[in-house]
């Protein structure tokens, strides 16, 4: 009827945009009964509102009609970020969904895309262009303990060290590469936190004993760093070289 009406007063703009809206209507009810014919009437509706340039409008039609990716392309056309990276989304274009919804400052969205779809190195990229990101602390570690657990999967040990390097965790960060056995990342860490008795401990695992007393040092236990010294000595008098122990070296 009213697009009857606008016919007869020659108003070919709200007819057109009265007959796409009943297009859709019928589209949208028959959505769960006729699938066929739902598609059928939500085309032509996005047709008649894409002569319209109504934008937003034919993205809903391809959002019912399930055609994630255009209706996606569209609402971003629009400015509709947070719309278009929920299309991206459904239709598992994480990257796509990523970068919209950074763009449109939707952080939590941007994280949750890029941990579906595993793209860490982006969302760690992500995080350091946020200057004053509204999201938990809490949501922010969370990811970059996942990047790196990530990343050490995929054995990229430059990668995951970025991602352990940004958490705020000192604890977590000592414990993560403790477990892993990554001892001389740890012990580089450990010095960077100013935790030299920690980066002395690894150093003395490791064998490497003068850079243990030289690491004691540097946390100021001056009395331990000689006894690594002094013990270092007694070892190589007894085992260095070709010695077999005895009798010990001089020095």
């Amino acid at each position: 009827m009213a697009k009857l009406s606008f016919k007869r007063a020659g108003d070919r703009y709200r007819a057109k945009l009265s007959e796409a809206a009943e297009f859709q209507e019928r589209g949208e009810k028959f959505l769960r009964v006729d699938e066929s014919a739902a598609k059928r009437d939500l085309q032509r509706a996005a047709a008649l509102y894409e002569s319209l340039e109504k934008k937003d409008a034919v993205a809903k039609c391809f959002r019912l009609m399930k055609d994630f990716q255009r209706a996606g392309f569209l609402y971003k056309q629009c400015s509709k970020l947070e719309l278009s990276g929920d299309c991206y989304m459904a239709a598992n274009l994480h990257s796509e969904a990523s970068q919209v919804y950074a763009e449109g400052n939707h952080y939590e969205k941007c994280l949750e895309a890029c941990t579906k779809g595993r793209l860490y190195k982006e969302g760690l990229d992500f995080i350091r262009k946020w200057t004053v990101p509204s999201v938990p602390a809490n949501t922010l570690e969370k990811f970059r303990k996942n990047a790196a657990e990530y990343f050490h999967r995929k054995l990229d040990a430059h990668s995951m060290m970025e991602a352990v390097q940004a958490s705020s965790d000192a604890d977590w960060k000592i414990a993560f590469l403790e477990r892993r056995e990554y001892l001389d990342e740890l012990i580089e860490l450990a010095c960077s936190l100013g935790n030299f008795e920690k980066a002395a401990e690894v150093a003395a695992r490791k064998g490497n004993v003068l850079r243990a007393s030289e690491l004691l040092e540097n946390a100021g236990k001056r009395s331990e760093a000689a006894r690594k010294i002094l013990e270092h000595i007694r070892l190589q008098s007894l085992w260095g070289g070709q010695n077999c122990g005895w009798p010990l070296k001089s020095f």
